[in-house]
C-alpha cells in the first residue's frame, strides 16, 4: 500500500489514519521514498530530516494510541522544508 499513498488526498489519509488502516510512520516512511525517489528532478526540498520526520511521526502515533501521551516537543517542528520558487 505504501507506493499507493502518495497518490491519496489529505482527506483520504486522514481517513486511513483515523480508521488505522495506516500508521503516521507508514505514511511517512512512503514520503520519504517519494522524495527520495523524485527530489533529484523535482528539488521542492531544501532539506529533509528524515530521522526528525519519522520522530514525528511516531509521536503522533502515540498520541493517537488509546491510554499514551505521545511527546508533543517536536510538533511545531517541520522536518521538510519547501523551497521557494
Amino acid at each position: 500500500m505504501s507506493s499507493e499513498l502518495f497518490f491519496k488526498s489529505a482527506a483520504e489519509l486522514a481517513a486511513l489514519l483515523e480508521a488505522k488502516q495506516v500508521s503516521a510512520v507508514e505514511l511517512m516512511q512512503a514520503v520519504i521514498a517519494r522524495t527520495r525517489a523524485v527530489d533529484g528532478r523535482v528539488q521542492a526540498f531544501t532539506s529533509c530530516d528524515e530521522a526528525d520526520a519519522l520522530a514525528q511521526a511516531r509521536a503522533a502515533d502515540a498520541r493517537r494510541t488509546p491510554g499514551r501521551r505521545g511527546d508533543r516537543s517536536t510538533a511545531s517542528r517541520s522536518a521538510l522544508r519547501i523551497s521557494s520558487p
